[in-house]
Formats: C-alpha cells, structure tokens, sequence
C-alpha cells in the first residue's frame, strides 16, 4: 500500500521549511557565539638580562639556555627558570611585562585575548609561580579588559590593570605588594583587597592577612631597644700610629633611645668608631620604594 503523494509532498515540504528555519535561526546564532567567544593564542618574549637563563617549552628537545643579551619568543605552557647568578624579564603580547629574580621559577599558564572586538572576554594572562620573586607591571588594556592572574602553592592573585606589583613564593608562604593598581588575593575561599602601597601575605594553610602599609623596616634593633648584638662596632685607626679605640655605648638622650660614640686618651691622632649592620635583603624594585631615615 503506498502512501499518497500529496501527504509525502506535505511531509518533505514541512521538513525544508523547518530545516530552512534552523538554518536562518542557527547560523546567525553560531556565528555569533563564534565571533563572543573565539580566541586567540599569543606568545611572550623571554629575555636574559643576567647571566643564562633556562627556557623549557611544552613542546620541544628539553630546556633551553639563552644567554645574558639574548631573547627567545615561547608559547604558552613554557617554564622559565632562573638560577641564583640570572635575572630576566619577559614581555607579553599586551605590553604587560614580568622581571623574574635570581631564584625564580614562573610557568606561564595562558596568554589569550577575543579575536573579535565585540567579544566581552578579557585579554587572559595566567601565571604560576613556582618559587622566588617578581615584579609585575600590568599593562592597560585597550578597549577591553585584562584577566592577568597569578597562581601560587599558597593562593591566588589577580592583579589589576595599569599596575606595578611585587610577588614573592618562599618556602611556607606568598606575598604581593601593590605599588600601583590593586590585588585581590584568595586563599581558603576568603578573598583580600590589596591596595596601592599596601601588601599581604598567605602563609600555608591560612586565609590572606589584612593588607598593611608595603613599607617595612630592615634594620634590626633601629631604635636600640636591645643591646647591640645585632650591629658590628669597630675602630679604624687610619695610618698615624693611634692605637686608642673609641667606644659605643647605648644611652637615653631627652627620652630616646640612642648610641653615643666616644674616645677619650687619644693624642689627636685618626680614630673612627663605626657602627655597621649588613640587611641580607633585596633592593626594591622600583628602587625609589627605599627609603633611608636616619
């Protein structure tokens, strides 16, 4: 028994229309999740600054040295050693840049930004910081956003664009120092807001601390509230023969606390008492963060 041909023809004709409509409605929509979410893949430029750096990309023959002077351009998925006697600084595709110090180890996660203008997904820069410390400068993004996020042991770090920041991984703990621009750091599912000129820590196992003022005092005992043991007092008696040492003593002068330095004895020969302290720290970088009170 075969069926009639005018419900067949009904039946093809309703399905071209439908398949018609589909394709009216499907393409336009395909297309424009296409164009909102496409991306692209960028590279970043990893240059030595000091010493040899070492390159070890996703994909290739194994680590990479590039010399003091040299550059290298790397994908995504690239780790980026630096050793005790190196430094570098890598450049990404956004003109955000990276100055990686003696130590330190970064693994550079994702480097993306929207194909299309009329996408709303942000230029994405992604970094793990394995150990050691960098400073950050966040470009500002044109016309979009910046997605530029640092990953650590201990939590997580989004910095905002048009910003300039200092990160350090130690054993047991992350900091971030904004200097401009602002962090938010998340760790244990509670999220801190870092501001410029203010810094935080996450040690392991523990929520971000509250931010506090990013200046910090290097000098042990500075107000001399304990004996000196933490500075070194010695005499240079130049070439004239002097052999009468000046002394350092701890005394209170209109109720502070101070060193006085004095000799008595000598014949008016050369004498000088010094007081010295070594601060095993890096300089900050920028190096118009120290500040020198005396």
């Amino acid at each position: 028994m075969h069926a009639k041909p005018e419900r067949v023809a009904w039946v093809v004709l309703l399905a071209a229309f439908g398949t018609l409509v589909l394709l009216a409605v499907g393409i336009p929509l395909g297309i424009r999740w296409h164009r909102s979410t496409a991306e692209d893949e960028h590279t970043a430029t990893v240059e030595s600054l000091v010493g040899t750096v070492v390159v070890e990309q996703p994909v290739g023959a194994g680590p990479v040295p590039v010399g003091k002077g040299q550059s290298m351009v790397v994908p995504e998925g690239t780790v980026i050693y630096v050793d005790e006697t190196s430094e570098a600084v890598v450049t990404f595709f956004d003109h955000s840049f990276m100055r990686m110090f003696s130590g330190s180890a970064v693994r550079l996660e994702r480097l993306r930004s929207p194909r299309y203008k009329e996408s709303a997904l942000p230029t994405s820069i992604w970094l793990n910081l394995i150990s050691g410390r960098t400073r950050i400068g966040t470009a500002l993004a044109n016309g979009g956003t910046l997605d530029l996020r640092v990953r650590t042991l201990y939590g997580d770090i989004a910095l905002a664009q048009d910003g300039s920041y200092a990160l350090e991984v130690q054993s047991g703990r992350a900091e971030v120092t904004a200097y401009r621009g602002h962090a938010d750091v998340t760790a244990l599912g509670q999220t801190v807001r870092v501001a410029a000129r203010q810094r935080s820590e996450v040690l392991e196992g523990a929520a971000p601390s509250a931010p506090v003022d990013a200046a910090r005092n290097l000098i042990a005992n500075g107000e001399f509230a304990e004996p000196l043991n933490e500075w070194r007092v010695f005499n240079d008696q130049g070439t004239d023969g002097g052999n009468v040492d000046g002394v350092a003593e701890i005394v209170v002068d209109e109720g502070r606390r101070a060193v006085r330095l004095y000799r008595s004895g000598g014949q008016g020969d050369h004498c000088e008492t010094i007081l010295e302290q070594t601060i095993d720290a890096q300089v900050p970088d920028p190096a118009t963060m120290l500040i020198v009170r005396a």
